[in-house]
């Protein structure tokens, strides 16, 4: 098996074939505050909030069974508004302590790649320039090692409306290329595909060094993470 088709398979993980995992934006919820405006559910006095994601969780047995166990599903049993970012990182403590994953090493750069969801010019031309970036924020802090990490889950053919395999191909040939490009720069390179949202946004959040490119509201939730992490050590 060559590396191209390794990394498909893998990105092709068993909870793309779930179409509620594929609607699973633990970003994208999390930050959206009309997800937790006030509704009846929770006070008669509101009226019914057609975005509350309880509600919307109570109604859906199969949704709630899709998510139970998640990140996201602690977060809207226990949150109030969108955009807690104290809660989240003590649910992401907690989950680390109870059903910890392996942590990258101290001495690599954590790199996060949002990919499958542009067109493959547009993938192509960012990579071209966001390799140099990789390469120089490690440079710069002395580490040779780099991981990239991008999920197999949410974005690959379901919101462009492509062929999935085909986006997922492409997302994995701009990886190649990536890792090719800063291996001629002197850096070690693996590949971190495939995983469940929740084990990369702890995987992020812990990382001694990180880095988010060509990202979106994940990005950002697992970036501000990251750093109210580090900042609990200063």
């Amino acid at each position: 098996m060559d590396e191209l088709e390794y990394l498909v398979n893998n990105f092709c993980f068993k909870y793309n074939n779930d179409r509620h995992l594929k609607n699973y934006d633990i970003g994208c919820r999390f930050r959206d505050q009309s997800h937790f405006d006030p509704c009846i559910c929770t006070n008669k006095l509101y009226e019914k909030n057609p975005r509350c994601l309880k509600c919307l969780l109570r109604k859906t047995p199969d949704l709630t069974n899709a998510f139970y166990d998640t990140l996201l599903y602690e977060y809207i049993q226990t949150a109030d508004k969108a955009n807690d970012y104290d809660l989240l990182y003590k649910l992401i403590q907690n989950r680390q302590k109870n059903k910890p994953i392996e942590l990258p090493p101290s001495d690599t750069l954590v790199v996060h790649l949002r990919l499958g969801d542009y067109h493959v010019g547009e993938e192509w031309e960012r990579a071209k320039k966001e390799y140099y970036s990789i390469y120089e924020v490690a440079y710069n802090i002395g580490i040779k090692k780099i991981i990239l990490v991008s999920a197999g889950l949410g974005h690959h053919g379901f919101q462009t409306g492509a062929n999935y395999i085909t986006d997922v191909t492409r997302s994995c040939e701009v990886l190649i290329y990536m890792k090719q490009e800063l291996q001629k720069l002197g850096m070690e390179v693996i590949f971190r595909v495939g995983n469940h949202p929740d084990d990369d946004l702890i995987y992020f959040s812990l990382a001694r060094n990180f880095l988010t490119l060509l990202g979106g509201n994940y990005s950002v939730v697992a970036s501000n993470l990251n750093k109210l992490h580090w900042s609990k050590f200063k």
